[in-house]
C-alpha cells in the first residue's frame, strides 16, 4: 500500500512538472484584410521605386552617350575652326610682287549654274545641336552644321553651287533601341536648297535650322531621341550623306 502510494505521487509530480514546462502552442491566425492591403500597398511602391530605379538608370547611361557625342562634335568643330583659321592666314599673308607687268588674259566665263560642281567633293559630315532663339534656357528647336571634304579629307569651302539638302528625322519608341536603326520610323521630312559651305558667321548652329514647332513629334509614342539622316544631292557628282543618332526630337519637359 505504500509503495503503491508512492509510485502515485512521483506520477502526479512528473505529470505537474511536465505540464509546467511544455511550451504553449498558439494557433497561427491568417491576416487580416487591412493588413494584407498594407502589405500589398507597399510590395506595389518598392516595386514601382524599382522601376524608377532601372529607368533613371537607362536615362543616366543615354546621357553619358550623349556627352560622349557632343565632346567628339566639339573637338572636330575645334579642328574645323584651326583649319579655317590657317586658311585665313595664308589667304591674308603678303605675296611677292613682280616687276614684270602680267599679260593681261581674258577672264574665263563661269559655266552656267547646271554645270558647276564642288571640286573633289568626297564626303559630308554633319553636326547637330539645339539652338534657343531667346533668353529662356528651352531648346526651340534642331541645329545643323554640315562639313564638306575632299579626298584627302581636307575641309573644303564652295559658293554659288546649289545643292539640294534632303532631311529625315526618325523616332524609337524606347530608348533602348536609339542606335537599332532598323527599330526607326520617320517622323520628319523636309527639302532645302543651299549654294554655299557654312560661313563663319554661320558655324556652330546657324547654318541649318529646324524648328522643334515644324517637327511635331507624338511625344506619347516616341521617345525624346532619335536619329536625323541627311542626304546631300549635286547635279553632276551624285548624292552624299551622313546620319546622327541621339537627336533631341522635342524640347526637354
Amino acid at each position: 500500500m505504500r509503495k503503491a502510494y508512492i509510485i502515485g505521487v512521483l506520477l502526479l509530480t512528473s505529470l505537474f512538472f511536465w505540464g509546467a514546462c511544455a511550451p504553449t502552442l498558439t494557433p497561427t491566425l491568417p491576416p487580416s484584410p487591412a493588413s494584407q492591403e498594407k502589405l500589398n500597398q507597399t510590395e506595389d511602391k518598392i516595386a514601382k521605386l524599382q522601376n524608377q530605379i532601372t529607368a533613371l538608370e537607362k536615362e543616366l547611361a543615354a546621357k553619358e552617350a550623349t556627352i560622349q557625342v557632343l565632346q567628339e562634335e566639339i573637338q572636330d568643330k575645334q579642328n574645323k575652326i584651326e583649319e579655317l583659321e590657317k586658311a585665313l592666314k595664308e589667304a591674308t599673308s603678303p605675296q611677292e610682287t613682280s616687276t614684270t607687268q602680267p599679260e593681261s588674259t581674258p577672264t574665263p566665263t563661269p559655266p552656267p549654274p547646271s554645270q558647276r560642281i564642288i571640286e573633289d567633293l568626297t564626303y559630308i559630315k554633319i553636326f547637330e545641336s539645339v539652338y534657343s532663339d531667346d533668353a529662356d534656357p528651352q531648346s526651340d528647336g534642331i541645329a545643323l552644321d554640315i562639313s564638306f571634304y575632299n579626298s584627302k579629307s581636307e575641309l573644303i569651302t564652295f559658293r554659288d553651287t546649289p545643292v539640294t539638302v534632303t532631311i529625315e528625322l526618325y523616332g524609337y519608341k524606347q530608348i533602348l533601341d536609339t542606335f537599332d536603326h532598323e527599330k526607326m520610323k520617320s517622323v520628319y521630312q523636309q527639302q532645302i536648297t543651299v549654294d554655299h559651305s557654312p560661313t563663319f558667321s554661320e558655324m556652330f548652329g546657324k547654318y541649318i535650322r529646324i524648328p522643334f514647332e515644324n517637327i511635331r513629334v507624338d511625344q506619347n509614342k516616341y521617345c525624346e531621341f532619335g536619329t536625323i539622316k541627311v542626304t546631300l544631292t549635286t547635279s553632276e557628282q551624285g548624292s552624299f550623306q551622313d546620319l546622327c543618332d541621339l537627336v533631341r526630337l522635342y524640347p526637354e519637359e
